[in-house]
């Protein structure tokens, strides 16, 4: 129950900026088939099913009406078809539209993810971190000692070679 809750703050949270960036409210006269008013509603449709888990109905349920009834789950899957082929056929008018609020919208739901990162979460990454540089550490003395041997088990005419590499390892 918690996470449609949460689902249902982050449809708030999308619908808040498109009214900001579009100027325009995708519920007004939601029973409306006028162009402009039919585009802009599916593309609020569009925007909750990309940053929503909820359902086509559960999207068509924000459109309630007068009569109590909200979109139907159909309506909401070819609102999300059209708006998805015309970006695809590059409509300026489209394009423009979802990419003022993708943007704001995007940056605003990484904000909260970001809020929600727990001190446990944070620490047990630093963690694993961690290991990755010890790893990375042992690792390379280990090619270290590889080399080592490998010269010490060449002619004596390397011997000085050798010296040379202790000294610069010495200097680390």
């Amino acid at each position: 129950m918690i996470h449609r809750e949460e689902e249902y703050r982050k449809a708030d949270l999308i619908i808040t900026i498109f009214r900001e960036k579009i100027g325009y409210d995708p519920f007004y006269k939601a029973d409306l088939r006028k162009r402009p008013h039919v585009e802009y509603r599916q593309m609020m449709m569009y925007l909750l099913r990309q940053f929503t888990d909820l359902s086509f109905s559960e999207i068509g349920m924000l459109w309630k009406t007068k009569n109590g009834e909200g979109k139907n789950h159909a309506t909401v899957l070819s609102a999300c078809r059209r708006i998805q082929n015309l970006i695809e056929v590059h409509d300026r008018r489209v394009i423009y539209m979802y990419g003022s609020c993708y943007k704001s919208i995007k940056e605003k739901l990484n904000l909260i993810d970001f809020d929600k990162k727990t001190v446990t979460d944070q620490i047990s990454e630093l963690r694993k971190l961690n290991i990755k540089l010890i790893n990375r550490e042992i690792e390379r003395k280990g090619q270290y000692e590889r080399l080592v041997y490998q010269l010490r088990t060449i002619p004596n005419r390397y011997k000085k070679f050798l010296k040379n590499v202790e000294i610069l390892h010495n200097a680390e």
